[in-house]
């Protein structure tokens, strides 16, 4: 894509180098993928801004669905906007778990979010939820922390089919 488009890569900085060498994703040629490493051309971290254009994104490490994970928070007007990635969906639910997944700091990231009161939630698998997004997150930070919710249910729970 980089190669075609021009665009530029940005990956927080404990994934840079799983993005340049593919790292756990060596394995590419035998599922059938066919993609290269690439060149990363900004590391973030947590807490930095990135300006596109007039608009002001901040970046939150969310690591737990992976350790480089992230969440990217705009503002516009009053409104609070959070791009959730996998570890947060609609209606309190959480992505699926990877190889790579630490429940523990899944649940660390979730409260994290839930103390930015988003108004609205924009996962990267299903329905964007555009009013009342802080109600969900703390949805799936109840749940997660629920003593019955164990490892083996959030797994086959929210793992897709």
């Amino acid at each position: 894509m980089k190669q075609a488009t021009g665009c530029k890569i940005a990956v927080h900085e404990a994934e840079t180098k799983e993005v340049e060498t593919l790292g756990p994703w060596t394995r590419v040629p035998e599922l059938g993928l066919k993609f290269k490493p690439a060149k990363v051309d900004m590391s973030l971290r947590d807490g930095q801004h990135v300006q596109a254009g007039n608009v002001d994104f901040e970046i939150i490490h969310t690591p737990g669905h992976s350790p480089g994970g992230i969440c990217i928070l705009f503002k516009e007007g009053d409104k609070v906007n959070l791009f959730t990635g996998d570890i947060a969906q609609v209606g309190g639910r959480m992505g699926w778990m990877g190889p790579d997944s630490d429940l523990n700091e899944w649940k660390r990231s979730v409260k994290i979010l839930v103390e930015r009161k988003p108004d609205r939630i924009f996962p990267s698998h299903g329905t964007f939820l555009l009013s009342g997004a802080a109600n969900h997150l703390k949805v799936l930070d109840t749940r997660m922390n629920a003593p019955w919710w164990g490892w083996t249910i959030i797994t086959s729970a929210d793992r897709p089919p």
